[in-house]
């Protein structure tokens, strides 16, 4: 009889120590279902794991009852990060669905981001988009890119090297719109293409339609940022699109689950776009016939 207890009683602690050990592994993607294609990103992260997905579950962040234990969290746009951000947790975070300015905003707000969360940015590195633009003329290109005034060129990933060999023109603008029409005016008479980046402190939906119509009339080639902006009148853009994003997050949600606890998270990371997206009728109208150059990639 007491072996028989003593047997039961083995057996209920294992299973108490499976379910805790189950528990710990499973990664809880937070989403609000609200906000536009988050739901989405999730369910292709998921459905994209392979073995992974029995331990990845999808939850609404609206749902006042939810909480989190776990050691990591995967949180998918900015209006799920503030509402996570709003719930007491120590646990580890990777961040997706955000550009890397909201990250450095984001970062900047919450400082306590720094040491237990990390991102995979949405949007092409300024790098690549500055290799797109030296692609468009064999013969030397000056490139324009205007930045904020508070943004470091080498927290973009550029050298400032490129400054001095005139091959980036730089110009730093306060952010308000009729500064930035003025800026940009300024930077198309001084180059030959133009790289526009998602800073939504410079660019908006009407004033961003300006800046097209700007380098249009002076024929001058924009190297945008996403699909929309291309067909917006970009002439081309690194894209990211959701099978480069779910990939990307799939390998770093299996390099964070074996990341120790004390150490803080890795630094933020680009995704590797695998298109390129070109507007032909831009082309045309300017008389350029872009090729991607042999092997490069975006």
């Amino acid at each position: 009889m007491r072996s028989s207890v003593r047997h039961i009683f083995l057996t209920f602690v294992g299973l108490v120590l499976l379910s805790a050990t189950a528990h710990a592994n499973t990664t809880r993607i937070w989403v609000d279902f609200e906000q536009a294609g988050a739901l989405g990103v999730a369910e292709l992260v998921k459905s994209r794991a392979g073995e992974l997905s029995a331990q990845l579950s999808v939850n609404d962040l609206t749902d006042a009852n939810s909480a989190s234990h776990n050691r990591l969290d995967v949180v998918v746009g900015r209006r799920a990060l503030e509402q996570w951000l709003q719930r007491p947790t120590s646990t580890q975070v990777l961040m997706l669905l955000v550009t890397r300015y909201d990250w450095q905003q984001l970062a900047i707000q919450h400082p306590e981001l720094a040491s237990r969360a990390t991102a995979l940015y949405v949007d092409p590195s300024p790098r690549a988009q500055l290799k797109l633009a030296q692609s468009i003329s064999p013969s030397p290109t000056r490139v324009g890119l205007l930045i904020h005034e508070d943004t470091d060129l080498l927290a973009l990933g550029i050298d400032p090297a490129l400054l001095q060999a005139s091959e980036l023109v730089v110009t730093r603008s306060a952010g308000r719109d009729e500064e930035v029409m003025q800026d940009i005016a300024s930077l198309l008479d001084k180059s030959d293409v133009l790289i526009a980046i998602p800073d939504g402190r410079l660019y908006g939906p009407q004033n961003f339609r300006h800046v097209l119509l700007s380098a249009y009339r002076q024929r001058k080639a924009v190297v945008g940022f996403s699909g929309a902006g291309v067909r917006a009148g970009c002439l081309l853009a690194p894209y990211v699109n959701g099978e480069d994003l779910a990939d990307a997050a799939i390998r770093r949600i299996r390099q964070l689950q074996q990341w120790p606890v004390s150490r803080p998270m890795p630094p933020s990371q680009d995704i590797q776009p695998s298109e390129i997206r070109v507007n032909e009728d831009v082309a045309k109208t300017l008389g350029l016939q872009w090729q991607k150059p042999e092997g490069a990639q975006p």
